[in-house]
């Protein structure tokens, strides 16, 4: 399989090299992601969106997560179905996986061992031994990589450009938030309300967990908590969901230095934000509180208020991961979360689920980069 199509072509007084590389969508019953990772694929310079395939999964279970049909999602963004997985891939150069937790790394592994690049949406995988079947599908000639990452945001690349010796000083310590809409309010019969394919801890709680590690390191030990917030107990026709909606973690990197995380997903349209963070340090400390359009850096020198555009950053949330990863396997720089950082972060995101239910609310990571 080639991984990209490279050409030659010159100007008159100088050749240049062009990269494409066929890209198709591996699984579409995933929420949000099919429709937010096709078209930027199909806005980007250097790849093709040449279709999809829903692996097998029947258009009702499709729709009842999508909030469309396969057919529909065809039409939108007028690819075709190329079949099955095992066809995707024949077809594909690349392939973007956005099915339920526990069979994307199936699919990512089995791109990766035809020596298809791969992109996974968060979390990638709920259990440590299938998130392994990727690390084993892992090679020199292939990129994996998965998002949206913390970086999607544009105000934490701000915030992540002003740590250092001049502002923060050594890092210490952080805290990191993010909150989505409210999980009740899925529909019935989507596959986030089964235990098995994870909860928050999981898939919000990827994006504190990547912030921590980017800016302290790998984590070696979870302790975690998640409840589910009482009044939803008097909720009519939701008796059927029994998850947690709150989620808290402390965790400890493996150079001793600790960390707090939170989530919810409870927050409806109030207008919060999607992610929040503080870096503190010997010397001063960043932060960002949402849905301001500005980081604020504090030192002894007082405040300095450093502003980003509101609207380029939300046009940018959903597209620079998939930018970096094409660019990655056009071999122009790094994937914006490489694959070991990838594989550590979604092992976090195990055990902090792990540690939310043991009886003392501990657990260790695994797949440590």
């Amino acid at each position: 399989m080639s991984l990209g199509r490279r050409s030659v072509y010159s100007n008159g007084r100088q050749q240049f090299a062009s990269f494409s590389m066929d890209v198709v969508i591996a699984g579409i019953d995933g929420m949000y992601w099919p429709t937010v990772y096709a078209p930027a694929v199909q806005e980007s310079d250097d790849a093709e969106l040449v279709g999809y395939t829903d692996l097998g999964v029947a258009p009702d279970a499709v729709e009842a997560n999508l909030g469309m049909t396969p057919s529909e999602f065809g039409a939108e963004f007028d690819v075709p179905d190329v079949g099955d997985l095992s066809a995707a891939i024949d077809q594909a150069e690349g392939i973007i996986t956005c099915t339920r937790n526990t069979r994307m790394p199936d699919v990512a592994s089995r791109a990766l061992e035809e020596n298809v690049h791969a992109f996974a949406a968060k979390p990638i995988g709920v259990d440590v031994d299938d998130l392994r079947t990727i690390q084993d599908s892992l090679s020199p000639s292939t990129v994996f990589s998965a998002g949206r990452s913390a970086h999607g945001y544009p105000p934490v690349r701000t915030l992540f450009s002003e740590i250092g010796p001049e502002t923060t000083g050594d890092v210490h310590s952080l805290r990191a938030m993010h909150q989505h809409f409210r999980c009740r309010e899925w529909t019935s019969g989507t596959w986030y309300t089964d235990p098995g394919e994870g909860n928050g801890c999981n898939f919000l709680g990827w994006y504190p967990l990547h912030f921590a590690v980017e800016v302290l390191g790998p984590i070696t030990d979870v302790w975690g908590h998640a409840q589910r917030m009482p009044a939803w107990d008097s909720d009519e026709g939701r008796e059927e969901w029994d998850t947690p909606d709150h989620f808290k973690a402390t965790i400890r990197h493996e150079n001793g230095q600790l960390s707090t995380l939170e989530a919810y997903c409870d927050m409806g349209d109030w207008g919060v934000g999607g992610i929040e963070a503080e870096v503190v340090g010997t010397d001063g400390v960043v932060r960002y509180q949402a849905p301001g359009d500005e980081v604020l850096v504090h030192t002894d020198d007082g405040i300095e208020r450093l502003p980003f555009d509101g609207e380029q950053r939300r046009a940018e949330e959903n597209s620079y991961d998939i930018d970096q990863w094409i660019a990655a396997c056009r071999g122009d720089g790094d994937a914006v979360i490489d694959a070991e950082m990838a594989l550590h972060v979604a092992a976090a995101g195990c055990a902090w689920n792990e540690a939310a239910n043991a009886p003392d609310n501990h657990a260790e990571v695994e797949l440590l980069p």
